[in-house]
């Protein structure tokens, strides 16, 4: 019982831990900005390849800690994404869009396709 608590306190504060990296990054103020100043055309592209990752990552440690729930997973990862955008748009430089929402989106989904992929390759272990 208290390896399953100990394992369920682990997921739970991975989870958590993503969630303050996506919070502190969106509070970067100008941020946008800054990174069109060293990437130029290639700003857009990595910013967003960005919010691919770090919600496919979010989804990923969610699908975990709901024990494997994956439209819990994903609904709780939509509600953080949209909450993720309007705390941006209290931050200096930042605006809060629908599209970075979408974007995010697509990370949760390329995520859980790729957990269905994998797990349907694994092997079943017996009951």
């Amino acid at each position: 019982m208290m390896r399953f608590l100990s394992h369920l306190a682990v997921r739970w504060l991975l989870l958590l831990g993503w969630m303050v990296i996506i919070f502190a990054f969106s509070a970067q103020p100008h941020s946008g900005e800054i990174t069109q100043h060293y990437l130029g055309a290639l700003n857009v592209p990595i910013r967003k390849f960005g919010h691919v990752t770090e919600y496919g990552i979010l989804f990923t440690l969610a699908y975990n800690a709901f024990r494997r729930g994956g439209l819990p997973a994903f609904l709780f990862s939509l509600i953080y994404a949209c909450s993720d955008e309007w705390h941006q748009s209290f931050i200096p430089g930042r605006t809060a869009t629908i599209y970075d929402v979408a974007v995010d989106s697509v990370g949760m989904l390329i995520a859980w396709g790729l957990i269905v992929v994998i797990r349907s390759r694994l092997p079943r272990s017996s009951p």
